[in-house]
Formats: C-alpha cells, sequence, structure tokens
C-alpha cells in the first residue's frame, strides 16, 4: 500500500453545506492554495469534498487531494479534467 498519498477524510452529511462541495448540476469552488511540499514547487493544491457514494449524495463525503500546474501558455489552455 502507498504512504505517500494523502489521506482523506470521512464527512457527515451534517457538514455537507461547507464550500467547496458542489450541488446537482453544479460546479464546487476550490480554495487553490500553493502546495506545501517542496517537491511540488510550482504546483496549486485543494482538496474537492464528493459523496463517499454518488448513489447518496446527501450521506457520508470524503476530500479527495487535488494538485494543479498552471497553464504555461494560458491563451492556449484547454481546461481542466478531474479523474477519479
Amino acid at each position: 500500500m502507498r504512504t505517500d498519498l494523502p489521506r482523506c477524510r470521512r464527512r457527515t452529511a451534517d457538514r455537507a453545506g461547507r464550500a467547496g462541495r458542489g450541488g446537482p448540476g453544479g460546479a464546487a469552488a476550490l480554495d487553490w492554495q500553493p502546495c506545501e511540499d517542496p517537491a511540488q514547487q510550482g504546483f496549486d493544491c485543494a482538496t474537492l469534498e464528493v459523496p463517499l457514494d454518488h448513489d447518496r449524495p446527501a450521506g457520508e463525503t470524503i476530500d479527495l487531494a487535488l494538485i494543479r500546474h498552471k497553464a504555461t501558455g494560458p491563451s492556449e489552455r484547454i481546461g481542466s479534467t478531474i479523474i477519479g
């Protein structure tokens, strides 16, 4: 098992209204900050709160750790994708 990956915290529905969790069909607002790890210099990090079970969106949630590197040519930027 890999131990170098960030750990996710589980949450219950009582905290579901927190910023960062997207509503049905809506995008989540992410709070991107420079990553703290020196090996990730130049990258931004954030967390995204998602349902643990998409069939129960108001149930238990987890935080996914995200990392991004901004496009070097913003006019040529294609977009972002989250793959799980």
